[in-house]
């Protein structure tokens, strides 16, 4: 069987690495993809023994528009089970929209297009222009501020918050949980596994209660719709999304 580590360490493209962080230091490398377009379409990513986590031996590496296209399209032969991680994650398989293939895959998408009513779509520009306001407006106040902790970080995060369906109060609790959880895939970020593994606990108890919430009096949000939407099974019996 062929070493595929080794192929690529013999390559003329071998100084190519698109795990380490130089790479991004600048900005996107375009240049790089340019070389990848030109002479490895199809490029094999090796991880380096040193890399954590290091559950992988690599991935593959698509840089042409219509490979990705047709990857994308074709449900059959290429998956997306493992989401959009690089690493291997059977634990999330299937189990979310970004690790679902085919039919799941359309299903999940229909019900989450159903919650994007044209009310709740009529609203969102207003939103976005009052929680502008109110955010650049408090930072005034304070007379400094971090621009990316407290302007470029707000106003995405409240107006998910706001399609999603997050109570107001809720809000700056869930956003520095979601902070710390997303920071602990950095090697610099003091965040163990254990703790880790108690964010994504801490957080997925709160999910659980809050559609118990949206399931006892519903709103025109998109966690309403999925906590109390019924979907057909493979035995063709109704039940709600797990």
């Amino acid at each position: 069987m062929t070493d595929r580590g080794a192929e690529a360490k013999s390559s003329p493209l071998a100084d190519i690495d698109l795990l380490g962080p130089e790479q991004y230091r600048h900005g996107f490398p375009h240049e790089t993809f340019s070389r990848l377009r030109r002479d490895a379409p199809v490029w094999w990513q090796a991880v380096p023994d040193d890399f954590e986590p290091n559950d992988d031996r690599g991935f593959w590496v698509l840089s042409r528009y219509d490979d990705v296209v047709a990857a994308n399209r074709d449900t059959e032969l290429f998956g997306a089970l493992d989401g959009p991680a690089l690493t291997h994650s059977p634990q999330i398989a299937g189990l979310m929209l970004v690790s679902m293939d085919g039919r799941d895959h359309m299903r999940q998408r229909k019900l989450i297009s159903a919650g994007f009513t044209p009310r709740m779509v009529s609203r969102l520009e207003d939103k976005a222009r009052g929680w502008a306001r109110s955010i650049v407006g408090e930072a005034l106040e304070r007379g400094e501020c971090d621009f990316v902790a407290d302007l470029a970080y707000q106003l995405p995060m409240q107006m998910i918050a706001d399609i999603v369906g997050i109570p107001t109060e809720d809000r700056p609790w869930l956003f520095k949980l979601t902070t710390d959880l997303l920071m602990g895939s950095d090697p610099e970020y003091p965040v163990t596994k254990e703790q880790q593994l108690a964010l994504q606990v801490e957080m997925f108890d709160y999910a659980q209660q809050l559609g118990r919430r949206k399931r006892a009096d519903p709103e025109d949000d998109i966690w309403t719709v999925l906590s109390s939407v019924e979907v057909e099974n493979e035995a063709g019996e109704r039940e709600q999304l797990s």
